[in-house]
């Protein structure tokens, strides 16, 4: 094989493995985007954010996110709060190995049965910010949808 021929086969394989990562970092949606959200969740004027990570990097990113979006203000405690965004942390052995998956759910003040549930799934390379970001992302997608 000559050297433009390897060169050429690298750049093919270099696709490849960024659409693999493009693909990783797709989030998996547990709710159906035609269930809807109740109009609770559209009024309520602020959120409480859980992490139960144990990294304070999903807690940063997901109080960077918030605040950006500007909808809700971040209430001091879930007592203060209309809505509650739990971030959970878990570990999955994928094809390409070890995934990191970033959970959040969204509760109703004084509910236990989540609104909205959005994951997003990346391979360890990649910070929680990215997959936190995702989750909030996405939320805000439902909630605002673009026209």
């Amino acid at each position: 094989m000559n050297s433009s021929s390897r060169r050429k086969h690298s750049h093919v394989a270099l696709g490849q493995i960024l659409v693999v990562l493009l693909i990783l970092c797709i989030p998996s949606l547990a709710a159906s985007k035609t269930t809807p959200l109740p109009d609770k969740v559209f009024s309520a004027k602020s959120i409480y954010l859980d992490n139960q990570t144990g990294h304070q990097a999903v807690l940063d990113a997901a109080t960077e996110e918030f605040n950006k979006w500007g909808r809700f203000a971040i209430a001091p405690s879930k007592d203060d709060a209309d809505l509650v965004a739990a971030f959970t942390h878990s570990n999955a052995m994928g094809k390409w190995g070890n995934i990191g998956i970033i959970k959040m759910d969204i509760f109703l003040k004084n509910s236990a049965e989540p609104v909205f549930h959005a994951e997003s799934n990346a391979r360890f390379i990649l910070e929680p910010q990215l997959r936190t970001t995702n989750c909030v992302a996405y939320f805000r997608d439902r909630l605002e949808p673009k026209k």
